[in-house]
């Protein structure tokens, strides 16, 4: 089974994830594999050269990710460039871990799911989603103030579309353990192919 999981930046797609994991799912995490992108993908640092200049990589770790956030929040022709570099890659990557094992059950986090209309690559899509409120909260506790928060949150779908359009969604306004009731009976329905309603 490939489930997509989404939902907006701060909502918490990382600790459901990581939850459906613990319950045996290879999970794959998008933002994951953009990191070590961003670490490692000569090619795709080559890109950034030529696009920005030598600001846009560090000789001693990879890509510059705090110059890339200014480059591309603020800018949508910059961000648009941007995810064309990273996306073909990154759902390469996805596309060809599941393909390795197609019997498996596969949690997918995949951020722009909507965006990018990869809901049909998936069996079903879930998308957790959080007040503004709380996306805020946990986004300054990662660094972030609340411009750099909201120039992210903006340039993604509002999470109430997300959350439409979802086959499932998993509420992350609560606990932990409330969070974790909700990712087990996901599941539980998922993998006994119930019906989603």
């Amino acid at each position: 089974m490939r489930i997509g999981l989404t939902g907006g930046i701060g909502c918490g797609k990382s600790t459901a994830g990581k939850c459906f994991a613990d319950l045996g799912w290879r999970r794959l995490d998008s933002d994951e594999v953009v990191r070590e992108l961003l670490a490692t993908d000569a090619e795709l640092h080559a890109k950034l050269r030529e696009r920005w200049g030598d600001e846009a990589v560090l000789p001693e770790c990879g890509a510059n990710r705090s110059f890339i956030a200014h480059k591309v929040f603020h800018d949508k022709g910059e961000l648009a460039w941007w995810e064309n570099q990273v996306i073909p890659k990154v759902r390469a990557r996805w596309q060809g871990a599941l393909a390795a094992e197609p019997d498996a059950d596969w949690l997918v986090e995949v951020p722009l799911l909507f965006e990018r209309d990869l809901a049909g690559q998936f069996d079903a899509t879930i998308c957790v989603e959080a007040p503004e409120s709380t996306q805020l909260a946990r986004l300054a506790a990662k660094g972030l103030d609340r411009e750099q928060s909201l120039a992210r949150i903006n340039n993604q779908l509002p999470v109430l579309d997300k959350a439409r359009r979802a086959d499932l969604v998993l509420s992350n306004a609560g606990s932990f353990d409330f969070l974790l009731r909700q990712v087990r009976r996901a599941s539980e329905m998922l993998r006994s192919q119930s019906p989603i309603s």
